[in-house]
């Protein structure tokens, strides 16, 4: 993905629960939380989010995707209704907030 000016990054999305993703066996509710963070290619850590009780860990109930969206020359993370610029975590819009 790309940072502010093209800069190349990557993000992460994280929960301490092993394997929350449901199949036909196995389903619990996680007792942690889901977490995004976003780093340079260096490793340094630009940011961090923890996203709360409400949103459950998983691919199938939270996915997350870096897209370019504004032509500012960075990625921005959209996760669910919400949409986060890369560089600094500031939400950008929540697409169930009236306006």
């Amino acid at each position: 993905m790309r940072l502010g000016g093209g800069a190349p990054g990557f993000f992460v999305a994280y929960s301490a629960d092993f394997d929350v993703d449901p199949y036909i066996e196995m389903f619990f509710f996680p007792k942690d939380t889901l977490k995004l963070a976003v780093f340079t290619e260096t490793g340094e850590r630009l940011w961090q989010r923890d996203l709360g009780k409400t949103v459950v860990p998983g691919m199938h109930f939270c996915p997350v995707h870096a897209c370019y969206l504004d032509d500012d020359g960075g990625d921005e993370l959209f996760w669910g209704e919400r949409c986060l610029e890369l560089d600094a975590g500031k939400e950008l819009f929540c697409a169930d907030r009236d306006a």
